[in-house]
């Protein structure tokens, strides 16, 4: 299932300079897979450009999804709405980024569903909740649109940045004076934690098995070693009637990761590992292409 990103460079363009093209998907791309993590999606996805249009510099960006397992299926519907979500949160993030230029709010109202936030200039936006708290703590996020913005504004040839619907309707626009004005997220509404928690559906290989739960199972998560306890009762009984494990075999389970804040890099780091579910088990004779 697949979904469209289109965004727009206007001005008086015969062409545009590649280094500024380069960075500025660039940090569209990192925006898209930290929105997808943000909102603990159990689906990779993959980001394709499609072919430029010539003369119209419009970009079509897909954004595809993969059903990580045969296993366990999403539902079609479920993958449209997703989809869905991402792109109205990276325009959700532009516009806060748009509205508030860096500073922090003068007011902020908290609703149900939605925080009403107030710039230094009086004016009010209402957005959703989930999408302010993205924009609010995620540094990654922060650090593409500085460099994002900061391209934009060095290339002269681009007079603004739209992102616009399949219709050719504006549904995000910055100008080219307003580049500057984006370009640096330097104070954050709240201090960011030293650690947080993330919680996410993946995938992990069995690389060492340990059948007391009082110690922690190797695995091969993301191309790395890894440590973990395994937190499920359910999972313990099935080794108990006999279940058999072997390295080498997967497991789908939820897991959550404890991350640190690492100064020296302004990012968060992965720090420790516990297994809360296992939800199933694939032997390695009947994998399947899954990407780890």
């Amino acid at each position: 299932m697949d979904s469209d990103l289109l965004i727009k460079f206007d001005g008086e363009l015969n062409q545009i300079d590649a280094q500024t093209l380069i960075q500025s998907l660039a940090c569209i791309v990192t925006i898209v897979e930290e929105v997808n993590q943000e909102l603990f999606s159990d689906q990779v996805i993959d980001i394709k450009i499609n072919a430029i249009s010539k003369g119209s510099f419009i970009i079509d960006i897909d954004i595809i999804t993969k059903i990580l397992s045969e296993v366990t299926p999403l539902l079609q519907r479920e993958n449209v709405d997703l989809l869905a979500k991402i792109i109205a949160i990276i325009t959700g993030i532009f516009t806060i980024r748009k509205f508030l230029k860096g500073e922090k709010p003068t007011e902020r109202k908290d609703y149900e569903e939605n925080i009403q936030i107030k710039n230094t200039e009086g004016s009010e936006l209402t957005i959703d909740k989930q999408t302010f708290n993205i924009y609010n703590t995620n540094i990654n996020i922060n650090a593409a649109l500085d460099n994002h913005f900061e391209a934009l504004n060095a290339d002269p040839s681009i007079k603004s940045f739209q992102i616009i619907d399949k219709k050719s309707n504006s549904i995000f626009k910055a100008d080219k004076e307003e580049f500057a004005k984006l370009t640096s997220q330097e104070k954050f509404e709240e201090i960011l934690a030293e650690e947080k928690i993330i919680k996410l559906r993946t995938f992990l290989i069995i690389f060492k098995i340990v059948f007391d739960d009082k110690y922690k199972w190797e695995f091969i998560y993301k191309g790395n070693k890894i440590k973990a306890f395994i937190e499920d009762e359910t999972f313990f009984k099935k080794i108990d009637k006999g279940e058999k494990f072997s390295k080498g075999d997967s497991l789908e389970v939820e897991l959550e990761i404890l991350q640190y804040f690492d100064h020296s890099v302004k990012t968060y780091l992965n720090k420790t590992y516990r297994v809360l579910k296992v939800l199933s088990h694939i032997p390695r004779d009947e994998q399947i292409d899954i990407d780890f």
